[in-house]
């Protein structure tokens, strides 16, 4: 994590534009090397004298040193803000304080850099440099990530910081704020937040075109993919922020990325390719002094050497990850002040005891020279000249000593000035504590009142309690009375809920004969059906007396039938005693006789979308059999019938239909296994594939039974032809095209014996055309090709000879670091709008034993994720770099599961078919 800090100006551009300036008012050229300019710079600042002229050179050269050397950073900043503050300069000062605490952020001094953070800000808000106290704000949120680990606090800070810079309109600090916002999001656990940052600062980067500033922000884009745990994307940014700070030559983000390449290779269990990455970071954060990454550097050197099974190193470095850890927590012990203190006071002692012997040696020197004789004095005079010479050493060297001391009083006066800082910012809180106390008081006061208040509207509530309880109690008649209609819509409920589930009509008749018959008082339940083709209704459903009647056909054009008149009606007939009532219905009938009939009758319509689906009936031999109740329970029970009714006869639909369906499928899939079979026995053999080639794979998947991909075979005197053909569509459509392009290829070259890999593209492309007819028809139906011919020149030399349509050959060679790609023609074969000029061409090239080649169709690289994201031709190419000292069959299974678990459970989009080749 590379937590970026706030730089007064811009670095590096003005640093050497500054030297560049100086070194032309001297009279020589600037360097070419940064070193070298650091150098020129050194040597300008010993000419200057130590006033205010001095300051300036002094903070460029710490800034230059930063991230190279940050303890020589310290000795040029801390002369800067000694000589800020002798001057009274508040701006340089302010300055100078924030560059000290920068330095000591590098240091893994954190208590320290805090303190020079806050006496910055401080006097920044007095001269109202806002410039200045963004960038303390953001600063203290780095030690708030960093040390502190308190969140919530970092993005306080950075939030203010930002509304500042936004009013400043600097987009290279606004691209800073966001990047640190972003590895905030990352320590909390919360990647997709922080890329999200991270991309708006990549916008702004690429526009300022901060190149320094991308290096950085791939290392945290890095962290961010490796807390996601998607380690191949972790390391490709790691790899791309190394580069890049190679480019600008930051030795503190180099020794962050190798920390953190070597990490995610130890994640991945890759010891041994983790170790390499956390050496090379260890000497260089040696080298730079910042304790925090040595300890850091140690403590994964030993986890992956205990991985390796190595103890006796990986003890040692646990050993020496200990000590730093105690070396810097013993640092910012509390102390630290104390021990300084100590330490000056003895210094200043022995000091001034051995200036004191100075002079008493000069004192005896002139005793010696008054009193003695010539010879003496001789002898004594030259005993004195070397003695002065001493003294004059002593003298120069106490000198220093003092300088030293100066320097470390100054320290600790900026140290003093600080906590009286922070003193009366406490002597404020403790005032503010107090007012605060007052205004509480006064609250309680007021809350006083209002609990008197409240206890007087209590006695308010109940008295109006009481009013209540006389109210609730004439309520609680009225529900008793409503509670049996309530009993009964819940029964009804419930029964219409049994009905409705049941999509087997005859368990629903029965059930509904069952709640009937126990609802009511009835001879005769009967449910007919509506059947509109045959203009009928179908009186299956019926029960008297207990027994189940046989079915009946009765016409819908009967005038004499009851269940007839409510159906063409829709109309609900209830009656009482059919005796007396039946002229309603029959005005010109005559009843005979009474007898053996039912006098109690209803007939109820039942209907869906006011549409009659059939009609349900209760009937007793007693007159006045049945009441409204009943009559409202039968309608209430009729709207569920009907539903039922309804359902059942959609299941039945519905099922026939699938069976149907089933039948057709079970038809159309055994077509498609035999055409799978047919396209099988098309493709080359194992046996031929084993014959030309000793190491390779085979990866073809297609999208359904039968695939639009195909790949191709054939040996043609020393030579090997092998294909990946892509053609338009996929299932049965792509299979046709494949069996026409099969067929093709064959012919062209093993009957024509054409032998160009590129004029075989174009006899394809004109046979595609003829098999189609495209010259006389608009169909643009067509194929892209990866066609090579592989024959062996010596026996460690292969000439290959490439021609593509619309598709490229990837190679690896062995001596090359990273895969090469050869890109096919622009030109599709067959489509009747093709009419590109020029021809196909033929690329040759040698590859030695054991380089490898990749053929394939577009299947694989354009397969997305749930999160409709692509595998990507860069991924593959990828994948396939990092398993080059695998076998092909190894490759093909690697293959095989980063695609699993890359689409999850998201369907296959396309055919895939891949070939890979080991010369």
């Amino acid at each position: 994590m590379v937590l970026l800090v706030h730089f007064p100006q811009q670095i590096v551009s003005k640093t050497f534009k500054f030297l560049g300036l100086v070194a032309f008012a001297l009279g020589f050229a600037l360097p070419l090397s940064a070193q070298n300019a650091i150098d020129s710079l050194k040597q300008v600042v010993t000419t200057l004298p130590a006033d205010s002229s001095r300051i300036t050179p002094l903070m460029t050269l710490a800034r230059a040193l930063l991230n190279t050397s940050p303890k020589q950073s310290l000795v040029y900043s801390s002369e800067a803000v000694q000589l800020a503050r002798k001057a009274q300069l508040e701006k340089p000062l302010a300055t100078a304080l924030r560059l000290q605490g920068n330095v000591y952020m590098n240091l893994s001094k954190y208590d320290s850099s805090m303190n020079y953070y806050i006496a910055s800000l401080k006097l920044c808000e007095k001269i109202d440099d806002k410039l200045g106290m963004a960038g303390c704000l953001m600063n203290i949120g780095n030690i708030y990530t960093k040390s502190l680990k308190d969140y919530d606090q970092s993005l306080s800070y950075y939030g203010k910081a930002l509304v500042i810079i936004e009013e400043l309109q600097d987009k290279k600090r606004i691209a800073t704020i966001y990047n640190n916002m972003g590895l905030v999001y990352v320590e909390k656990g919360e990647p997709d937040v922080a890329l999200q940052y991270f991309n708006k600062a990549m916008a702004i980067r690429k526009q300022v075109k901060d190149v320094a500033g991308m290096a950085s922000l791939q290392n945290s884009m890095g962290d961010a993919y490796k807390a996601k745990k998607d380690y191949i994307q972790a390391v490709y940014f790691y790899t791309q922020s190394l580069n890049g700070a190679k480019e600008v030559a930051d030795r503190l983000l180099l020794v962050e990325n190798f920390n953190s390449i070597g990490e995610v290779y130890y994640l991945q269990g890759q010891f041994k390719q983790s170790v390499p990455y956390l050496q090379q970071g260890l000497a260089m954060a040696k080298d730079v002094g910042t304790k925090d990454q040595i300890e850091s550097f140690y403590r994964r050197l030993a986890t992956a050497h205990e991985a390796l099974k190595d103890s006796l190193k990986a003890y040692r470095y646990f050993k020496l990850a200990a000590a730093y850890k105690d070396s810097m927590q013993a640092e910012q012990g509390s102390e630290q002040m104390a021990k300084m203190l100590s330490t000056l006071q003895s210094d200043n002692q022995k000091k001034e005891i051995a200036l004191l012997n100075a002079q008493n040696e000069q004192r005896k020197l002139q005793n010696y020279i008054s009193f003695g004789g010539i010879g003496l004095a001789i002898i004594v005079i030259v005993s004195g000249i070397f003695s002065l010479v001493n003294i004059r050493k002593k003298n120069s060297l106490l000198q220093e000593q003092n300088d030293e001391i100066n320097a470390q009083k100054e320290e600790i006066t900026q140290q003093k000035d600080i906590l009286e800082a922070q003193s009366r910012d406490l002597l404020q809180a403790n005032t503010q504590i107090l007012k605060q106390k007052t205004e509480v008081e006064e609250k309680s006061k007021s809350l006083e009142t209002a609990n008197r208040l409240v206890l007087k509207q209590k006695e308010e509530v109940e008295e109006k309690s009481k009013s209540l309880e006389a109210a609730n109690t004439e309520i609680m008649a009225q529900r008793n009375q409503l509670s049996d209609t309530l009993e009964n819509v819940r029964m009804l409920s419930r029964i219409g809920q049994e009905l409705t589930s049941s999509l087997d009509f005859e368990t629903t008749f029965m059930r509904l004969y069952e709640y009937v018959k126990n609802l009511m008082a009835m001879d005769c339940f009967r449910i007919m059906i509506v059947n509109e083709q045959e203009n009928v209704l179908e009186d299956t459903y019926c029960i008297e007396k207990g027994n189940r009647l046989k079915p009946e056909v009765i016409s819908m054009d009967d005038p004499t039938r009851l269940s007839v008149i409510c159906s063409k009606n829709k109309q609900d007939i209830f009656i009482s005693n059919y005796a007396t009532e039946y002229e309603i219905y029959f005005p010109t009938t005559c009843l005979l006789s009474t007898d053996d009939i039912p006098l109690s009758i209803v007939y109820l319509p039942l209907l869906i979308d006011d549409k009659v689906k059939g009609v349900i009936s209760v009937q007793s031999y007693q007159q006045n059999a049945f009441g409204e109740l009943d009559l409202n329970v039968l309608k209430n029970l009729a709207v569920y019938t009907a539903i039922s009714l309804d359902n059942a006869r959609t299941y039945d639909q519905i099922r026939y239909q699938s069976k149907i369906i089933e039948e057709k499928n079970k038809s159309i899939t055994d077509s498609l296994r035999y055409a799978e079979t047919m396209q099988q026995s098309m493709l080359p053999s194992e046996r031929l594939l084993t014959k030309s080639f000793a190491d390779y794979f085979v990866i073809f998947q297609p999208k359904d039974y039968v695939s639009g991909d195909f790949y191709w075979c054939i040996g043609m005197e020393d030579k090997t032809f092998i294909a990946v053909v892509d053609c338009t569509g996929h299932g049965v459509p792509g299979a046709f095209m494949s069996l026409i392009g099969n067929s093709l290829l064959n012919e062209i070259v093993k009957h024509k014996q054409i032998l160009s890999p590129a004029l075989v593209l174009e006899n394809l492309h004109v046979g595609v055309q003829n098999a189609l007819q495209q010259e006389n028809k608009i169909n643009d139906d067509g194929m892209d090709v990866c066609l090579c011919s592989i024959e062996r020149i010596s026996p460690m030399d292969t000439l290959i000879i490439f021609a593509g349509a619309k598709r490229p050959l990837l190679y690896k060679q062995q001596t090359a670091a990273n895969f090469a790609r050869i890109k096919g023609d622009n030109r599709a074969i067959g489509g009747w709008f093709k009419g590109k000029s020029g021809q196909f061409t033929d690329h040759e090239l040698i590859l030695r034993k054991g380089d490898s080649i990749y053929l394939m169709s577009d299947g694989y690289a354009d397969q997305d994720n749930p999160e409709r994201e692509k595998f990507g031709i860069e991924k593959l190419t990828l994948l396939l770099e990092n398993n080059q000292h695998l076998t092909m069959p190894q490759q093909k299974m690697v293959l095989q599961q980063e695609m699993i678990d890359f689409k999850r459970n998201k369907s296959q989009r396309d055919d895939i078919s891949i070939v890979g080749i080991r010369i």
